[in-house]
């Protein structure tokens, strides 16, 4: 009777222990009697009662190491199975790794009797678990999964350990942002680590400017706001640094520390004896594509196109004053069509646009506008190899790009769209006199 209560106590004892420790990373899943007669044949003794071993292969799949505390002699491990020589009789069968303990196999549960000379296989099942990478702006927010605290680095960056299948509910709050919840579940398609990059969306409160000026641009975070002396804006809850433009007026430019509440700020703005620093310098990126014809043809129309080319560039906008605009920039252009081709290689130009422009404002300041532009075109030019055909030799050599552009647009605060007419000349690169190239541009301001 003492034996069984303590056999039973040890029972409880280990199987807490093995979900305690593990998680129930390492379970049982099957156990049964085999015909085998592997233990028939390899025959093992029992010092303790002389009897003849049961034999236990134990499957379990990428896990080395493991250990059996009642195995009987020496344990071997071949091709993920363990053969666990143990003594007829017993029930249960304590598995360990690194001197803890994983798992039970507890034969009882299963209807099993351990009879010498016999065979049986226990099948041991591991729970496979992922990692999601949260990757948190701002990195002070403070982040709970399923309710519990995970801590992020310096970098926002926090990790949480979870079951395919399995849905995860977590909450993002950080002084100044909005609080965030969200929810993620990992299928059998996704990989062993995944990351979730979350940038919190600030809080933003009613903000009343009290100017001098009757009408003004209020510029938070590259955001411009155009409002009249007590309009209300919205700004971000935190320390911002605030910037007023008015016609006639120099830039009023302060750090503020904007409250979590509604609140008043007020701007005394001092006369300017200029207003070209109310317009300021912006640059932009654009994109382009239009026809090649050549030049000097008699009629300069689709049919007379001979490539087309194809732009991306870069560009700076400078304001002298309301009404006069320096635009440099940098742009790539490649030559499309097989009519444009020279030794089966396309012409590829990089040029440096200087134009200059006369504006008609459509508003205040530099924000929308029409513009009408004109200057030369500079850079270098050459033939590349498109089918990438190693076997075609490459012209290294560069020569010298000319051209000029006759350009209209039309400017609406990010956006632009414009149309061109250029001259293009590069010797040895661009056919005949130089191509007529009507163009369409879209670009954006920043």
């Amino acid at each position: 009777m003492k034996t069984r209560i303590m056999k039973t106590l040890f029972l409880f004892v280990a199987g807490f222990m093995s979900v305690s420790a593990y998680g129930q990373n390492i379970s049982v899943e099957a156990v049964k009697a085999t015909t085998d007669i592997t233990a028939s044949v390899n025959e093992r003794k029992d010092p303790a009662s002389g009897k003849a071993c049961a034999l236990i292969k134990v499957e379990v799949p990428s896990v080395d190491g493991l250990l059996f505390n009642r195995s009987v002699g020496e344990t071997q491990h071949l091709t993920g199975v363990y053969y666990v020589y143990v003594a007829p009789g017993i029930d249960i069968l304590p598995v360990c790794k690194n001197g803890e303990l994983v798992c039970v196999v507890n034969f009882a549960k299963f209807g099993i009797e351990i009879e010498q000379k016999t065979t049986y296989v226990v099948k041991l099942a591991i729970a496979q678990s992922t990692d999601m990478v949260f990757k948190v702006t701002p990195v002070n927010a403070a982040l709970t999964v399923n309710g519990k605290p995970i801590a992020l680095d310096g970098e926002g960056i926090g990790k949480f350990s979870c079951e395919r299948g399995e849905t995860y509910d977590y909450t993002l709050t950080a002084e100044g942002y909005n609080r965030m919840d969200g929810s993620f579940t990992y299928s059998d398609e996704d990989d062993s680590q995944n990351t979730l990059n979350i940038d919190m969306e600030r809080k933003t409160v009613p903000v009343t400017f009290i100017c001098n000026a009757k009408k003004f641009d209020v510029i938070v975070d590259d955001e411009t706001h155009s409002v009249e002396n007590n309009d209300i804006v919205y700004l971000p809850v935190g320390v911002n640094k605030i910037r007023v433009v008015a016609p006639e007026y120099e830039d009023w430019v302060e750090t503020r520390s904007i409250p979590d509440s509604p609140c008043k700020v007020s701007v005394t703005m001092k006369k300017s004896s200029s207003v070209s620093k109310d317009y300021r310098s912006r640059f932009g990126i654009v994109l382009g594509g239009g026809l090649a014809i050549p030049f000097g043809t008699d009629k300069y129309e689709i049919d007379n196109a001979v490539g087309y080319p194809a732009k991306i560039g870069i560009e700076g906008e400078i304001f002298f004053n309301r009404w006069f605009t320096f635009r440099p920039g940098l742009e790539a252009m490649l030559y499309f069509g097989k009519d444009i081709k020279m030794d089966n290689k396309m012409p590829l130009v990089v040029d440096v646009p200087l134009i200059f422009n006369v504006n008609v404002p459509l508003g205040k300041f530099n924000r929308n506008f029409f513009t009408l532009g004109l200057g030369p075109l500079l850079g270098i030019g050459g033939l590349v190899d498109t089918d990438g055909d190693s076997s075609s030799s490459s012209n290294d050599d560069s020569k010298f790009f000319v051209g000029g552009r006759v350009e209209a647009r039309f400017v609406i605060n990010h956006f632009m769209i414009g149309a061109a007419i250029d001259y293009h000349y590069c010797k040895e690169v661009i056919i005949g006199d130089g191509l007529i190239a009507p163009m369409v541009t879209l670009g954006y301001r920043f």
